[in-house]
């Protein structure tokens, strides 16, 4: 198993402009950790989501994440989490793209 697609976690956060009085989103954090990137297996989708889901991923970490993150980027397309099974010394993650 080899750990070699880079995976961007990203906090986001809405700033407020007073000269046009909208919201807009900016980066306010961005780490970069590498992990094993997998298509989430059947089995795994039918646990998580009850059936099967096209974009779904399996991330495996070699280490706990700690960062706090809003999204999740890997190969310049976003992700959200449905799942994480934290393991003994790694993380696994079931994501889906947005």
């Amino acid at each position: 198993m080899r750990f070699d697609t880079p995976v961007k976690f990203v906090k986001m956060e809405d700033v407020y402009d007073e000269s046009t009085g909208n919201y807009s989103s900016s980066v306010v954090n961005e780490v970069t950790h590498y992990a094993s990137v997998d298509n989430t297996t059947e089995r795994m989708m039918t646990l998580v989501y009850g059936g099967v889901m096209q974009d779904s991923i399996t991330a495996r970490f070699q280490n706990h994440i700690t960062d706090d993150y809003t999204d999740i980027v890997i190969d310049g397309k976003a992700y959200k989490v449905d799942y994480i099974a934290p393991k003994r010394v790694k993380d696994v993650y079931v994501l889906h793209r947005v």
